[in-house]
């Protein structure tokens, strides 16, 4: 069976269209892993608590949730590369400006995420700690970090030089609550 290309030519335009759609979104947003070495670029600046306390919460009562809210004070683009929590029973995600959501990171195995906040631009961590995750016996107080990875400049207690990432800060969300 023969196939006439005639058929097909006016599905060009469309590819066409489609094509460079793909593109524009693709850049956007890419997850693009050149972007993991840019430094001092951004400010990256709480909008309210960097510390939230869910105060008593019941063990089997399900996951508990915290949204932080942050924004790019600087005067060029913020670079997000991924964040890291101090509990396998705690996840976060960030919620982009453009009304996606991240890759939720955790404390093991996260992926390499980049993302461009633009200078003025807020986004949002969202943060889930499942009390459950140690067993029934697992109450009292917990405290536990999301440690976001970013370009941004240092800028003393809230954007601190990352050891453990070159050309890169480390930004602290708190969280404590009592496990009843």
């Amino acid at each position: 069976m023969k196939i006439k290309t005639r058929h097909f030519l006016p599905l060009l335009p469309l590819l066409a269209i489609f094509s460079v759609f793909l593109t524009a979104c693709t850049s956007l947003n890419s997850d693009d892993i050149s972007l993991l070495d840019t430094a001092n670029s951004g400010k990256i600046s709480p909008i309210g608590e960097t510390l939230y306390d869910w105060k008593d919460i019941q063990i089997d009562g399900g996951d508990v949730e915290h949204t932080f809210s942050l924004k790019n004070s600087g005067e060029e683009d913020l670079i997000l590369k991924g964040a890291e929590t101090s509990c396998m029973c705690t996840s976060a995600t960030y919620l982009l400006p453009n009304g996606e959501t991240s890759t939720a990171f955790g404390m093991h195995n996260n992926t390499a995420w980049t993302y461009r906040i633009h200078p003025g631009e807020e986004f949002k961590v969202h943060v889930i700690f499942d009390p459950m995750a140690h067993g029934p016996e697992a109450t009292g107080p917990v405290g536990r970090t999301v440690y976001l990875t970013t370009s941004s400049i240092p800028n003393g207690e809230f954007a601190k030089e990352n050891p453990r990432a070159p050309n890169s800060t480390i930004t602290e969300l708190t969280l404590k609550a009592n496990v009843l």
